[in-house]
């Protein structure tokens, strides 16, 4: 399914990590219909998270991991985002923004023993997807914000 850094993941790996990434989102109360924002670069985690948010039923929303720290507060704030989850190596842009609109976030690649890496170590993986309506939103995709203000934009299941 991936390959990355010299490491190969098979499809049956990324389904089960992408569960126990689930199992940790669910423990943290994210829902169906819930906006989560994941930032990170391109990395077999971003790979991971996405279908994890998509397998609760949640609706995914990328952060360029290049934004600055107003942008970001500004997709959290326009998408209503409940979490971000973030790569560790953009903690402070990432906490900051999160901090300003009243967003929770989770990061990855950390040490401490709020960071997701810890908390799939005990997570109970979820046991397999929620199974949503075709024309569910999945994701909001930001526009480039090149006449102004950044928009989300909403694309369905089906449409993906």
């Amino acid at each position: 399914a991936l390959l990355a850094e010299g490491t190969s993941i098979t499809y049956g790996d990324l389904w089960s990590q992408t569960r126990t990434i689930a199992g940790v989102l669910d423990e943290l109360g994210v829902r169906p219909g819930a906006c989560v924002a994941m930032m990170f670069p391109n990395v077999p985690d971003f790979v991971r998270i996405y279908y994890a948010i998509l397998a609760l039923g949640a609706i995914v929303v990328p952060v360029h991991p290049l934004l600055r720290s107003d942008e970001i507060r500004h997709v959290l704030e326009t998408s209503g985002a409940v979490l971000l989850v973030a790569d560790a190596s953009r903690s402070s842009e990432a906490e900051s923004a999160a901090a300003a609109v009243g967003c929770a976030t989770l990061l990855s690649g950390d040490a401490t023993p709020e960071s997701l890496d810890r908390r799939a170590a005990s997570a109970t993986p979820i046991e397999t997807y929620r199974p949503m309506n075709p024309l569910d939103p999945a994701t909001m995709l930001f526009t480039s914000g090149t006449s102004g203000k950044s928009k989300g934009a909403l694309l369905s299941h089906f449409g993906i």
